[in-house]
């Protein structure tokens, strides 16, 4: 087994009957998680730490494996603080057949 060979899990409660979804931060203190987003023309930048970054992808892994409806969407705020303004919205798109 490689020595740099990285294990994540994460379990969580499906929250998708009572149409909500959450999502771990820091609360307490001065934040951790650091996000941002600009555009090069076009193309949508992300500009995390790593901290925010685990925090994105366990709220995509909710969002992708639970029970939510196409067009259920989720903001982001800017360092996920409620206070800022959302930096991008994320909407679950309905399965396609390929």
């Amino acid at each position: 087994m490689p020595k740099n060979l990285k294990k994540f899990e994460f379990e969580f409660i499906d929250e998708s009957e009572s149409r909500e979804i959450s999502f771990d931060y820091d609360d307490v203190g001065e934040a951790d998680e650091d996000i941002e987003m600009s555009f090069v023309g076009d193309t949508p930048i992300v500009h995390a730490n790593s901290k925010a970054l685990i925090t994105l992808a366990k709220l995509f892994i909710k969002l992708a494996l639970g029970n939510y409806k196409s067009g259920f969407h989720v903001h982001i705020r800017k360092n996920f603080d409620g206070d800022e303004s959302d930096i991008m919205i994320v909407t679950l798109k309905e399965e396609t057949a390929r």
